[in-house]
């Protein structure tokens, strides 16, 4: 009997039915509704960044979301993602945009112009705050509805991260330490309340409690003219501060100045408890009412040139995302770990991958 003859019907019917799986993936509305975003910055200037969307039920992973959805390419450099109602928010910013997309379907409702966006998070139905990382820094008041700014709150400088606490915005201001503040807003009214000195390099912030937030500051570093020598540099920091008196509850010390690395990756999962990356690798805060305990739970190994450059923790199953590039010209890594650090999966994302949102 010769195999060739059945070698090619085989291979029809096989390619037959590939086609049709992907029909049906593409087509099904309501797909992308509820599972993990990840955003893949993509080589700086070159317009590719993309999405990737992790499926949890079907444990898979589908990449170039956006393109595949609207016929065109995301754009250059693919900041952050976040989730109001029904639409998802993709931050693009050496772009100059946020697109606005339906999650069911990923397709684009609209664009939101801003000169350098960095973190959005919704504030109300119809209300978001949109980052804007300049000197001085900008938090952007955004209607949701149609897209548009509608007003400016003044924060400190290269603000970053937002984090809603009952009725009060937290902004972590001072990337790659060019502030050392927290700017409290008022999300009923848009107006500043306050501005408090936490450290040098405020850039992270979570919240496990209604009572107080732990603000990551990842130090300060600074080179001479030709960038040839570093001339000042400080420690790096994680801190509890109260919302209610913004007094600080808690202060450790995350990495030393020479160690090479300015912390900015910080979680929390379901427990309460504080997730880290430094250069050694995640670490694990166990907070309690008389200690707090710090503990390595996923070793890094540095010496292969890539680190980790995005880390989420899952907040319904509290597995662990790392994302990690494997420079700018090729795929990067998604690796999922379980709570105890045991890994359980990776896949291949988009290029420069740095985040991992569930919604």
């Amino acid at each position: 009997m010769n195999s060739k003859n059945y070698f090619y019907p085989a291979l029809f019917l096989g390619l037959f039915i590939l086609n049709a799986c992907k029909d049906i993936h593409s087509s099904t509305t309501g797909l992308y509704e509820h599972g993990v975003v990840i955003t893949n910055e993509g080589a700086y200037g070159s317009g590719t960044g993309s999405i990737s969307y992790y499926n949890p039920t079907a444990d898979s992973v589908y990449n170039d979301l956006f393109e595949k959805a609207n016929n065109f390419p995301l754009g250059d450099v693919v900041q952050s993602f976040s989730v109001a109602n029904d639409k998802g928010f993709i931050v693009v910013n050496n772009s100059q945009k946020v697109e606005v997309v339906l999650l069911k379907t990923f397709k684009s409702l609209g664009v939101i112009v801003a000169s350098y966006p960095r973190y959005f998070i919704p504030v109300n139905s119809s209300k978001g705050y949109l980052t804007n990382g300049s000197y001085p820094g900008q938090v952007f008041v955004i209607n949701t509805e149609t897209y548009t700014i509608m007003d400016t709150i003044f924060v400190g400088n290269q603000p970053e991260h937002l984090l809603l606490v009952g009725s009060k915005v937290f902004v972590a201001n001072g990337n790659w330490g060019n502030d050392s503040t927290i700017s409290v807003i008022d999300a009923s009214t848009d107006k500043l309340l306050k501005t408090i000195p936490v450290g040098d390099g405020a850039s992270n912030l979570v919240n496990v409690s209604n009572s107080s937030i732990w603000i990551l500051c990842q130090g300060k570093k600074v080179y001479n003219a030709d960038y040839t020598k570093v001339i000042l540099e400080t420690d790096s920091h994680l801190l509890e501060m109260d919302v209610s008196n913004y007094k600080m509850q808690f202060s450790t010390i995350i990495g030393k100045k020479g160690d090479n690395c300015n912390p900015y990756l910080l979680s929390s999962d379901k427990s309460g408890n504080i997730y880290y990356a430094e250069a050694d690798g995640v670490h694990k805060v166990i907070p309690s009412s008389s200690t707090v305990e710090d503990k390595i739970l996923i070793p890094w190994d540095n010496s292969s040139g890539f680190s980790i450059y995005g880390m989420n923790v899952d907040p319904v199953t509290s597995n662990i995302y790392l994302l990690i590039p494997n420079g700018y010209s090729s795929a990067g890594k998604f690796y999922i770990y379980d709570p105890t650090g045991k890994i359980l999966h990776s896949f291949d994302v988009g290029i420069g991958p740095n985040a991992a949102v569930r919604y």
